[in-house]
């Protein structure tokens, strides 16, 4: 039940949403038309890993609007295109 939010601006970050961002600066960059994500732990374990993809069943509602691709269920593993939402965003919650 942890969380990071990573930005570019931290200060745009928090005039939008009003909340302090963990990591800015960052030249991290996710593609719209697909990517990935990796989260591990201290020991490089991986606990969880996110992909997505420009492909049928996404719902693209979330690009160039002020939606997010979200999971909205956060116990299960997430594997499918059914497991997201475009939602608004919420950092931190």
């Amino acid at each position: 039940n942890s969380f990071i939010i990573v930005t570019d601006n931290a200060t745009v970050f928090y005039n939008h949403f009003n909340v302090t961002p963990n990591i800015n600066g960052s030249n991290l960059a996710l593609a719209n038309t697909g990517d990935w994500v990796s989260l591990n732990n201290s020991l490089g374990q991986q606990v969880d890993f996110v992909a997505w993809y420009n492909i049928s069943g996404w719902n693209i509602t979330a690009l160039g609007g002020n939606l997010s691709l979200q999971r909205f269920n956060l116990t299960i593993d997430t594997d499918t295109v059914a497991d997201w939402i475009a939602a608004s965003p919420t950092p931190g919650y």
